[in-house]
């Protein structure tokens, strides 16, 4: 697998698996950061997404070169966000998601309400539809769009960044759109009096799903 990149309304997606690992990019203070992790599952998932960020400043669209070599750090609430060198006096936006082979960031310069998630298929979620699928969603939400309505509303939930927002009442998916002229498939999403769009990239049992909040 190698790192795919897509623009979507001022933010940046990166896409790669874990044999795109690039050690070799890592600057000493990423290098510290994942010395520092104990479990070698966080730590493998920490040099992907480092090794998405260094891609993103080198090999990317050269809007986030002064990201090369910066670390990760957490607000509070447990979002991610990235810690610039001092001096800088510039901003970026950051979501980040996991798989089991994979993983993809999510940045921006402008945009601060969005979320990421990227899933694989599990016979799972057949199991579990009704923790996250409400009624009105079940009339148009069949098994074959289980996956994708999980990542939308995963994606929604790092957007809304309300704590304890439940997955089911709380985050209303209004509609999905599969256009045979784009690969990208594109939903309506509310909480509250919020509204969101979602665009989702799928590849095969691998779904990516981007949602940002709309400002009106």
């Amino acid at each position: 697998m190698s790192i795919s990149h897509c623009h979507i309304n001022d933010i940046d997606i990166y896409i790669g698996g874990y044999d795109d690992i690039g050690i070799e990019s890592f600057s000493p203070q990423q290098q510290a950061d994942i010395a520092s992790i104990k479990s070698e599952k966080q730590r493998r998932e920490r040099e992907l997404i480092y090794s998405l960020i260094n891609h993103s400043a080198t090999k990317g669209t050269g809007n986030f070169a002064y990201l090369n070599g910066s670390t990760l750090n957490h607000y509070s609430n447990g979002a991610p966000f990235i810690d610039l060198k001092s001096g800088f006096g510039k901003s970026v936006f950051i979501s980040l998601s996991h798989s089991r082979t994979g993983a993809c960031i999510a940045i921006s310069k402008v945009v601060k309400e969005f979320g990421i998630d990227i899933e694989e298929d599990s016979e799972k979620l057949q199991r579990v539809k009704e923790k996250f699928i409400n009624e009105a969603e079940s009339e148009f939400i069949g098994k074959s769009q289980l996956l994708l309505a999980w990542t939308i509303k995963e994606a929604v939930y790092k957007a809304a960044g309300i704590s304890g927002l439940p997955l089911r009442d709380g985050i209303k998916i209004k509609s999905i759109t599969n256009s045979k002229k784009s690969t990208i498939t594109k939903s309506e999403i509310s909480v509250r009096e919020q509204s969101y769009e979602g665009y989702s990239i799928i590849d095969g049992r691998i779904i990516t799903t981007l949602c940002h909040m709309i400002n009106v």
